[in-house]
């Protein structure tokens, strides 16, 4: 379902550690070689900061969802949980920031 290139578009809400700002980017989502990894990589900008990521995405073991070790351009890292719902097409990240 993730696999391609998509433009982005889209609104950062002020949070904590981070100013409301416009994202505009490409993102691009492809298997790894055996399919059980994708590979998904963030080129763009948010606000006027340019911003890129690559992220592993795995099949998690634990309520269907799917771990996201992601590796930020500016040196930081995390690990997010992926899922979703009920076939709505709905997809929520979680995790910690």
């Amino acid at each position: 379902m993730f696999v391609g290139t998509w433009a982005a578009q889209g609104q950062q809400y002020k949070g904590p550690i981070r100013p409301a700002a416009s994202i505009s980017a490409v993102e691009t989502y492809e298997w790894l070689t055996g399919e059980a990894f994708l590979v998904h990589r963030f080129e763009g900008r948010v606000g006027v900061a340019e911003a890129e990521c690559i992220e592993i995405i795995g099949h998690g073991t634990q309520n269907q969802s799917y771990c996201m070790h992601t590796f930020y351009n500016n040196g930081f890292t995390n690990e997010w949980q992926l899922s979703g719902s009920d076939g709505d097409g709905t997809w929520t990240r979680t995790g910690d920031w």
